[in-house]
């Protein structure tokens, strides 16, 4: 160092930026703690009930309920004959709370779905449904990785390691409470 004293200005400017880096960086701890116990404005849940998400299907929009208590997705034979989906015979079938068992009407397969920002594929089996056109379940929500976050009337769709989507749920309550309950049966 003595015999070049450039080299000595270089290593003293280093060493200082150093220790800036190490004080900012105690500073930015500080300011993390201070967000974690900040207090936040907790949002007012506009309605209770249940969850859908508006979704395009062929060009079509269709309002989708989000179930995480149905083990796959449905589609009514009205809508996926409305929404041009291409149902191929398969074996299956559908029992509702004291009633026998029916054959499911078909499956769709690979239907394109685009919900909000999201696009993706899902399978639906085809049914007479009464009540919902559509069903999200979590066949739906495992594949894409998807939760519902009710508190903020929203949907996360993590598929894909990128940023999440999140999705915006209409939440809407019947005119009477319902408890409606089918087994699906694969053959």
């Amino acid at each position: 160092m003595r015999d070049c004293p450039q080299k000595k200005a270089l290593n003293a400017m280093n060493r200082e930026k150093e220790e800036e880096a190490d004080r900012e960086a105690g500073m930015g701890a500080i300011h993390r703690f201070n967000v974690v116990h900040a207090k936040v404005a907790q949002p007012q849940v506009q309605a209770k009930g249940v969850m859908f998400v508006d979704a395009m299907v062929n060009v079509k929009t269709t309002r989708c309920l989000v179930d995480t208590g149905a083990s796959h997705n449905f589609m009514s034979v009205q809508e996926a004959k409305r929404l041009g989906c291409r149902v191929s015979k398969e074996a299956g079938s559908m029992k509702t709370v004291n009633s026998t068992a029916k054959p499911i009407d078909g499956v769709a397969r690979g239907v394109e779905l685009h919900i909000a920002t999201w696009k993706g594929v899902a399978d639906f089996s085809v049914i007479s449904m009464d009540d919902y056109d559509v069903v999200l379940g979590m066949e739906f929500m495992d594949k894409v990785k998807a939760f519902p976050i009710p508190f903020y009337n929203t949907m996360c769709i993590a598929q894909g390691g990128a940023m999440p989507c999140m999705v915006p749920v209409v939440r809407q309550q019947g005119e009477s409470k319902l408890l409606s309950a089918m087994q699906f049966s694969k053959s």
